[in-house]
C-alpha cells in the first residue's frame, strides 16, 4: 500500500531529511494545504475524491476530516482556514467552493447554494 507523505518543512529543523506527514489511503492524491494558526493543526484536500485530512499540531499521520462525496465535494485542491474558524475548500474543476465549521464539521454554505438563492 502507497501512503503518501506530505513534507513539512520548519525553520531551523537541522538539515536533514525534513519532517513528514503520512495521508491514509491508497489514491489520495493530497494537494492544497492549509493551518489553523489557532490550533497549528493542518489540513489538506484529496483531488480523487474531495476527502479532506486533518493533522492535529505534532502529530505523524493526518486522519479523515470530513468524508469523501460529502455535500458534493468529489475533489479538493485549495484550501484555506479563516480566523474565524472555517475552513474554505475549492472542489478544483467541479467550480463549487465549500466553507466548513471547523469545530462542528458542518456545511456552512457553499458556492451552489449561493447560485441557486440567486435564481
Amino acid at each position: 500500500m502507497f501512503l503518501p507523505a506530505i513534507a513539512v518543512v520548519t525553520a531551523g529543523c537541522g538539515g536533514g531529511e525534513p519532517p513528514g506527514i503520512v495521508v491514509p489511503g491508497d489514491a489520495v492524491f493530497p494537494e492544497g494545504i492549509a493551518v489553523d494558526k489557532a490550533t497549528g493543526d493542518l489540513y489538506v484536500g484529496s483531488t480523487s475524491d474531495g476527502t479532506i485530512f486533518r493533522a492535529a499540531a505534532g502529530a505523524a499521520e493526518f486522519e479523515e476530516f470530513l468524508p469523501a462525496g460529502a455535500d458534493g465535494r468529489t475533489a479538493a485542491t485549495g484550501l484555506k482556514v479563516h480566523p474565524e474558524g472555517w475552513l474554505f475548500v475549492a472542489g478544483r474543476t467541479t467550480g463549487l467552493l465549500f466553507v466548513y465549521d471547523l469545530d462542528t464539521r458542518e456545511l456552512v454554505t457553499s458556492l451552489e447554494a449561493l447560485e441557486r438563492a440567486r435564481r
